[in-house]
């Protein structure tokens, strides 16, 4: 219920006035009761359907008066469910399609309703319950625009026929991915889109307590993006439709002096000397019922001007009465039955001594009596209720208290009458055949009204403990305001706002002040409009940006200037409000004043957070950043920047557009590893904003694994740092969302070992200073690096460690660099590569390592000066497409190698000659090693350490009387400075003839020692020929030997 109001007129004078001088005074009575909100729903399709189904509001009643807004992609065919009545329903082209509906509520309803269209696609709408709306005949007015492609979604103007409407704005835009900000001077109750661009639809609702009769003027809302749209503009009047409070300060009878508080202007006029009286109210005090009006019982009552109209329909009488004669019959209350044809009356007396009377000419039966319940001199609270749907008649009595005294009804034959003539109040007019005293009120009459509909005893109850400011005396002006929490301390004139969320409803003290500042103006009473404004454009209170119109504030002498203003809500965020108050609420302000304290209204929570990347190097929207296995999944490389994405909404889920700042991350757990986690440094870089949504392309996260985050911002309510406001209060924060998996950037080697080839990859040879081309040596000391993971800053990730260290041997690289010479690298095995923990291991050669300088064509001899780089990657994640792999950025290297005897390098061959002996006797045959020395080959005196061994050698071509096995290969030991002791025994008496010796050096595996004999490449085993008991030169000289 909305507190009655009054303003005070002050006239205006060139000079300044004392209180001394008069002010004349001007009422003015609004609506018993306030069409109020009872509350509002809304639902979108994600996707095409071919119904919409609606919840009802928590705590609807019967008579509350229910409103649909139905919109829909494309020209549709929109089919409500059984009992709703359409009020309009409008296509723009093809584009979409919206309708309005409405219904009075019964005391249960059936289950959520479903509206269906012709063909299925994005729907969205929005269901609203109103109460104290005229439940027969709820919309006074409307009007519907259709508006092409633009931002300004406009619903044209409407002339209300009645005060103290409630305007509906309902607004449909062919996106699916804009919302709305509501009309100026409207409260947005739901903004919901379907999603879908340009395929789906944004609705809006919004309402407004419109107190005039002139025309509203457009009202347009506005829209986040230009489409197409539809505008609907309504207006529910209320259910009072006369009310009589008879507190004029006299009757004079006057066209129109008993005010019809109503807003709908029926306002009556005393006749035959009606008058008002003010010493005994119904209800005492101020706020009271004040005044009433007093009818002598011989020929006074009010009349009732023909706008009053017939009553067809449900309706309920209510006044409070005091008779001096409770034994006469016929005392009207109020009676629409001039002509005494088909109307009604409520009177005292008709059927007996204290009884009261509800007739119905037009049914049967006619009478409805009840038993002697009022008495004399007292006051009493009645009802008459018609129920003509149902067809029932009731009456209710209720004595001071507000105790039900009598309750009687009754059920009615035939169809309700009306009456020519016209209505009164306190007695039969004097048009009537029937206007005499004995059908006059004797006695006291007030709050005097008629509400459409059949009202029950809990509204009843509502109704007669009505009461309002009673003084007649002129209003004391203050020289300012102020608001602040309701919580504040009494006697304070000021005081703080404390942080506010948006969309969630508030509500406030305003004190008017003495000229002083520092004391409340307690004699104050007046209406007071309030606005929340944005406190950081404009320079000055009255400059400040209006943010939206919050009503009136009606003060009364007991409220002791300081009243409470409640139900603030407001869906978007703003960081520096204040609450601006103006009086008088209407015409030339003489004060505007804003609270002292300004506040932030901040979102409810962030939402919508996601971490997203391009690829595992560069941040972008392709790809989440959810993965929080050890293995396999997205991965993001430690100090790269990714992208973060939320957006701030308000308590009912709805992003508030004008957020724009700059949330902090907080890393609040390790997810991975799942022990002995590291945290990492967890940065946001810059951010930026659009429509509520927050965006950073610049995150980066310095370790490895997954974290779990956490958006904060408490920076966005900074107005209220020192107002009282605790950090939660100010602080807006998102749900912990989890975020990974990160990787290492690169990896780094660094030498860990001082590497020592063998000569001659042959340490048991003490004599060895030289390697041969072509001769493989490996290592006396390993090569080993210390492998580190590493961010892109180089810092260690000391997290790649247990199952999140991913390398391989199959992932190094090694790379051998000669100075001369080319080398041969096939002998190399897989190195060994070990976790130590934290972020750090060690690669190692594989100990059979061996390398070998490539052996084509004869070279000078070279001093060795071998390079080693060693590398290592992690490929373990280049399966899933943007992850690639992780390098090494800095390898190991291991310049110019030391060998452990001599690092130079020679490229030889081993030489056979031909030899002829006795067969008596055994027959060396010349071996040495040669080495090429640039002009030639000569003996490789410092090769001492070549072995080779019998078996190398092979005998074939057997000549003559020499056959196998009649001499044998004899072979052992080291050469000596480059000759070797190769022997063929003797084949013995007979076995003369020779055979071909061949040393076999690939299957010795000393292949870097064979030669070119005949043509082509130094790829071929040496041969010789080894003669026995054959002449040469005189026959009979086969051998000879000098001894000295």
């Amino acid at each position: 219920m909305m507190m009655n109001r009054f303003h005070d007129l002050v006239a205006q004078f060139e000079k300044p006035l004392r209180w001394s001088v008069l002010l004349l005074l001007l009422f003015v009575h609004p609506a018993w009761s306030a069409i109020s909100l009872v509350g509002s729903t809304s639902v979108a399709t994600s996707g095409t359907s071919g119904s919409l189904v609606l919840a009802y509001p928590a705590g609807i009643a019967a008579d509350d008066i229910l409103i649909v807004q139905i919109a829909v992609r494309g020209n549709m065919t929109i089919t409500p469910p059984a009992g709703w009545t359409l009020i309009n329903r409008t296509n723009h082209g093809s584009a979409l399609t919206q309708a309005v509906y409405w219904k009075r509520a019964g005391a249960s309803n059936p289950a959520n309703p479903t509206w269906g269209f012709s063909s299925s696609d994005r729907a969205a709408g929005t269901l609203s319950a109103y109460r104290d709306v005229d439940p027969i005949v709820p919309v006074n007015a409307f009007s519907v625009q259709t508006n092409g492609s633009s931002a300004n979604v406009a619903a044209g103007s409407i002339t209300p026929g009645v005060a103290g409407t409630q305007l509906n704005g309902l607004y449909a835009l062919a996106d699916g991915n804009a919302d709305f900000a509501p009309p100026t001077g409207m409260v947005e109750r739901q903004d919901i889109n379907t999603k879908g661009g340009k395929n789906g639809i944004t609705i809006e609702q919004a309402d407004e307590a419109y107190m005039g009769t002139a025309a509203t003027g457009a009202r347009t809302a506005l829209a986040s993006d230009s489409e197409d749209g539809i505008g609907h503009l309504i207006a529910l009047q209320p259910s009072v439709i006369v009310n009589y409070r008879m507190d004029e300060s006299t009757w004079a009878g006057a066209g129109g002096e008993v005010v019809d508080s109503s807003g709908r202007s029926h306002h009556a006029t005393a006749a035959n000397g009606a008058a008002i009286g003010g010493t005994a109210p119904a209800i005492s005090g101020n706020p009271g019922t004040c005044s009433y009006g007093m009818f002598d019982g011989s020929n006074d009552y009010v009349a009732v001007p023909a706008s009053f109209p017939n009553l067809t329909t449900d309706f309920t009488i209510t006044a409070w009465i005091r008779t001096t004669n409770n034994a006469k019959g016929g005392q009207r209350i109020f009676i629409d039955d001039q002509n005494n044809t088909g109307g009604y009356g409520f009177s005292l007396g008709d059927g007996g001594t204290g009884r009261l009377r509800f007739y119905t000419r037009a049914v049967n039966p006619i009478i409805l009596d009840t038993s002697n319940v009022i008495n004399n001199n007292t006051w009493y609270f009645v009802a008459a209720v018609a129920d003509v749907v149902s067809k029932t008649k009731s009456i209710y009595i209720y004595n001071q208290a507000g105790t039900q005294l009598a309750f009687v009804t009754q059920t009615y034959a035939g169809t309700w009458g009306t009456d020519n003539g016209a209505a009164s109040i306190g007695g039969e007019n004097n048009a009537s055949g029937e206007n005499g005293s004995n059908f006059k009120f004797s006695g006291t009459l007030d709050e005097v009204s008629v509400f459409s509909g059949a009202l029950g005893a809990a509204k009843l109850s509502l109704v007669l403990s009505q009461t309002r400011p009673c003084s007649a005396t002129p209003t004391v002006a203050p020289s300012g305001f102020n608001a602040f929490e309701t919580g504040t301390a009494a006697g304070s004139t000021t005081g703080v706002i404390r942080t506010k969320i948006a969309a969630s409803a508030f509500g406030l003290d305003v004190v008017a002040l003495k000229s002083s500042g520092t004391a409340i103006e307690t004699a104050f009473a007046g209406d007071v409009k309030l606005e929340l404004v944005d406190a950081s454009a404009g320079a000055s209170c009255g400059a400040y940006g209006l943010i939206r119109n919050l009503g009136t504030l009606g003060f009364t002498a007991a409220n002791m200037g300081r009243k409470t203003f409640s139900g603030i809500s407001e869906p978007n965020a703003w960081p520096n409000a204040r609450i601006r108050m103006t009086y008088p609420a209407t015409g030339a302000p003489t004060i505007v004043a804003c609270s002292t304290d300004n506040f932030a209204i901040r979102p409810a929570s962030f939402g919508g957070v996601t971490a997203r990347d391009a690829d595992s190097t560069t941040a972008g929207a392709g790809r989440p950043l959810t993965n929080t296995a050890v293995a396999g999944g997205t991965v993001h490389k430690a100090g790269r920047p990714f992208q973060i994405d939320a957006t701030a909404y308000n308590a009912a889920g709805v992003a508030t557009s004008n957020y724009a700042g700059s949330p902090a991350a907080s890393l609040t757990a390790c997810v991975l590893p799942a022990a002995g986690c590291t945290p990492g440094t967890l940065a946001t870089g810059t951010w930026s904003a659009a429509a509520g949504t927050v965006t950073t392309t610049g995150a980066s996260y310095s370790e490895v694994g997954a974290f779990a985050m956490k958006l904060t911002d408490a920076s966005f309510a900074a107005v209220d740092a020192a107002d009282g406001s605790t950090a939660a209060e100010r602080t807006i924060e998102s749900a912990t969302v989890n975020v990974g998996r990160f990787v290492p950037d690169h990896f780094e080697l660094t030498t860990a070992s001082v590497p020592v080839f063998k000569t001659f990859n042959d340490t048991a040879c003490a004599a060895r200073s030289f390697t041969y081309v072509g001769q493989p040596f490996g290592y006396l000391t390993l090569p080993q690096a210390t492998i580190t993971a590493k961010n892109a800053a180089g810092a260690t990730t000391l997290n790649y460690t247990g199952a999140l260290w991913k390398l391989e041997p199959a992932g190094t690289v090694q790379s051998y660099t000669p100075a001369t010479g080319d080398l041969d690298i096939g002998l190399l095995g897989a190195p060994t590569v070990t976790a130590s923990g934290g972020g750090v291991g060690t690669l190692t050669a594989n100990s059979a390592d061996e390398i070998a300088f490539v052996r084509i064509a004869p070279a000078a001899p070279f001093m060795a000066d071998i390079s080693l780089s060693m590398s290592i990657q992690d490929i373990a994640e280049a399966g899933v497409s943007g992850n690639g792999t992780i390098d090494t950025l800095a390898p190991a290297v291991f310049s110019s190698m030391a060998f452990d005897a001599g690092n130079e390098i020679r490229f030889g061959q081993l030489v056979l000659s031909n030899a002829h002996g006795s067969e008596l006797l055994g027959l060396p045959v010349p071996s040495e090693t040669r080495y090429w020395n640039g002009a030639g080959f000569a003996r490789n005196v410092a090769d001492s350490c070549t072995v080779l061994a019998a078996a190398d050698v092979s005998l074939s071509n057997w000549q003559r009387d020499l056959n196998s096995p009649e001499t044998s290969v004899t072979l052992a030991g080291r050469f000596n400075a480059g000759r070797g002791n190769l022997r063929l025994s003797a084949p013995g008496a007979g076995n003369t003839g020779s055979v071909d010796l061949t040393v076999q050096l690939g299957a010795a595996s000393q292949t870097w020692l064979q030669g070119r004999w005949s043509g082509g490449a130094y790829d071929q085993n040496p041969v010789a020929r080894a003669s026995f008991g054959l002449h040469r030169g005189s026959k009979p000289l086969i051998y000879l030997r000098e001894i000295y």
